[in-house]
C-alpha cells in the first residue's frame, strides 16, 4: 500500500502491555505509526482465565484509520466517526477516491476528542478539566 518505505522499531507505552512497541513507516518524509503491539500484562491475562504459566499473549493493532487518511487524504481523524452524509458519500466500495474537504473552518491539529457513552452528562468533562487541570498546576 505504501511502496517501498523506510521502517523502524521504536518502544512505546500501551496500557495493557509491556514491553511495548510500535512500527513506523517514512512516508512523505514525515514518521506514521502503522502498528502498535507488545506482551499483554498477566493480570490482564488472568482476568481473561488465562494460565500464565502456559500461555503468553501478544496483543497488536493496525491503526487502519491512519492508513485511510494517507490513502484517501483525510485530513482529520475525527471525521471516522461522523455520520455527516458529506462525508460518507464520497467513498464508495471497491474505489479509492481522494477526500474534499467540505468545512469552511482550517483543520485543527491540536484537538482531543474522545468516546462518551450515553449516561455522559456534560458535567462530568468540566469535573474532568478541572481534575487534570489541576495536575497539571501542581506538576509545574
Amino acid at each position: 500500500m505504501f511502496g517501498d518505505v523506510e521502517m523502524r522499531w521504536s518502544s512505546d507505552f500501551f496500557p495493557f502491555t509491556e514491553p511495548s512497541f510500535e512500527l513506523e513507516i517514512n512516508y512523505n518524509n514525515e514518521w506514521l505509526e502503522i502498528l502498535g503491539c507488545g506482551v499483554i500484562h498477566d493480570e490482564v491475562m488472568q482476568r481473561g482465565k488465562r494460565d500464565i504459566s502456559k500461555e503468553v499473549g501478544w496483543a497488536f493493532g493496525l491503526g487502519l484509520e491512519r492508513w485511510a487518511m494517507k490513502l484517501y487524504d483525510i485530513d482529520d481523524i475525527r471525521q471516522f466517526w461522523s455520520t455527516d452524509p458529506r462525508f460518507i458519500s464520497q467513498f464508495k466500495s471497491g474505489q479509492i477516491t481522494k477526500f474534499k474537504s467540505y468545512s469552511k473552518f482550517p483543520v485543527c491539529y491540536k484537538d482531543v476528542s474522545f468516546w462518551v457513552n450515553e449516561s455522559f452528562a456534560e458535567n462530568d468533562f468540566h469535573e474532568l478539566v478541572r481534575s487534570v487541570s489541576g495536575d497539571l498546576a501542581e506538576s509545574i
